[in-house]
């Protein structure tokens, strides 16, 4: 592997960590048994995977999890089952047994994605925006999906 993308991952699951545990000290909310409910969804959601005509890889659900955890939970809450379903998706019903730099790299890029989400979204409801709900949330979804593809997309241009 190139020094480039060795140095590249580093950072992506440098920042990853950064994220989380920031995110983590300012704590969870006290619904617990709601939450708990929402990780297993999120699990189970991550083990589907679809395949689309033509294309190599597969595609998880988990992504519609982890956008509706933004209307209902904290930051902290939704990175856990984020980083929970990137592992699942990551080593159930793969080809390929996935290395550990590999899985980490993986829950980075989901912590990063919704790290970035969020910020989205504070900016759109300070402004005042967030009376067009479905506008806002598709406009997250829609920077999940640039981010993480940037990122993943940043990976495999340097391998």
């Amino acid at each position: 592997m190139p020094t480039r993308a060795k140095l590249y991952i580093v950072a992506i699951v440098a920042a990853g960590a950064g994220l989380f545990s920031a995110a983590i000290v300012k704590g969870f909310s006290p619904r617990l048994s709601i939450w708990a409910l929402y990780l297993v969804f999120a699990i189970v959601a991550s083990l589907v995977k679809l395949r689309l005509p033509g294309l190599m890889g597969t595609y998880s659900l988990s992504s519609l999890c982890f956008l509706f955890g933004f209307g209902r939970f904290t930051l902290a809450e939704i990175l856990v089952v984020a980083c929970a379903g990137a592992v699942v998706q990551s080593v159930c019903n793969t080809k390929d047994r996935p290395t550990v730099v590999q899985v980490l790299f993986n829950m980075a890029n989901v912590t990063l994605s919704i790290g970035a989400c969020s910020l989205v979204l504070r900016a759109l409801s300070t402004s005042g925006l967030d009376t067009y709900r479905p506008a806002v949330m598709a406009l997250v979804a829609s920077a999940y999906f640039a981010i993480n593809t940037v990122i993943v997309s940043g990976i495999l241009s340097l391998l």
